[in-house]
């Protein structure tokens, strides 16, 4: 795999860090929510919850998740599917930390979301990423978009 095609999908996140979490409850029932992410140079993406949420208690029944952040600015799309573990190590955390502190979000309120709800205490999440296809539509005449960069773990 190129380290360009990384380095240009992390930066993609960076710049766009507004995304969709999927998560999956034992039932097969799917939820979406909205949080901000980041990725660092190897395309770990980082976000941040709290302990009782519907996401949290989805990401430990069944840990594969699918993020989808979007560029208004060009129409651009990025989709990925990895596998969600909750970050404890302390090296980890200063990594997580360390891209999370570098997010930033378009809104005037520079709280965060999750800071808002009372749902218990903190968790930082690492998704690694199993594929990510980065895809822009603004300057194309298909339906499907032209890709411009795509990820495949192990590839």
């Amino acid at each position: 795999m190129s380290e360009d095609t990384v380095a240009n999908i992390a930066a993609y996140i960076n710049n766009h860090p507004l995304a969709v979490l999927g998560t999956v409850n034992s039932q097969g029932t799917p939820h979406g929510t909205t949080l901000y992410a980041g990725s660092d140079d190897r395309l770990n993406v980082y976000f941040m919850t709290k302990r009782n949420t519907t996401k949290n208690d989805n990401i430990l029944q069944n840990p594969k998740v699918s993020m989808t952040f979007s560029g208004e600015d060009h129409q651009t799309t990025l989709q990925l599917t990895g596998t969600a573990t909750e970050v404890s190590m302390p090296d980890k955390s200063a990594a997580a930390f360390q891209v999370l502190g570098g997010i930033r979000h378009q809104s005037n309120d520079f709280r965060l979301p999750i800071s808002k709800i009372e749902a218990g205490p903190y968790i930082v999440y690492e998704v690694i990423v199993d594929h990510a296809l980065l895809t822009e539509y603004e300057h194309s005449n298909r339906i499907d978009g032209v890709v411009r960069a795509e990820y495949n773990k192990g590839s």
